[in-house]
């Protein structure tokens, strides 16, 4: 397996927006949750992000997104993209939304609608 020197996140303003309501104690364990992500991508063994069915990604194949959901905490859920840059040798992880458990489905479709345009 070979490791990569670099994992790079990308914050949107969209993150920064609802990280703000989030309180120091989960942003901790959040923290903590997304340098886990980081040093299991620098593995290439990446483990926790999902799609359900009712999260939906208009206009291209749903395999060929890598628009995700990760459990960051009991509580609270990341929309994010994890890519490969083959130029650098990096996964670049854009963080779009932290979100309430309940809120995920809705927020992902928002950020796939956002990204990938209408169906």
């Amino acid at each position: 397996m070979c490791k990569r020197k670099n994992v790079v996140f990308e914050i949107t303003q969209l993150y920064n927006n609802d990280n703000v309501s989030i309180s120091s104690k989960e942003k901790k364990e959040i923290s903590t949750s997304l340098n886990t992500l980081a040093d299991m991508a620098k593995e290439d063994h990446v483990k926790g992000l999902y799609r359900l069915k009712e999260m939906v990604i208009p206009n291209i194949p749903r395999r060929e997104s890598t628009l995700y959901a990760y459990k960051v905490t009991d509580s609270y859920r990341v929309i994010l993209s994890y890519d490969d840059d083959m130029v650098y040798d990096r996964k670049i992880i854009s963080l779009y939304r932290i979100v309430p458990r309940k809120e995920t489905i809705p927020a992902f479709n928002s950020v796939a609608t956002m990204i990938y345009g209408e169906s």
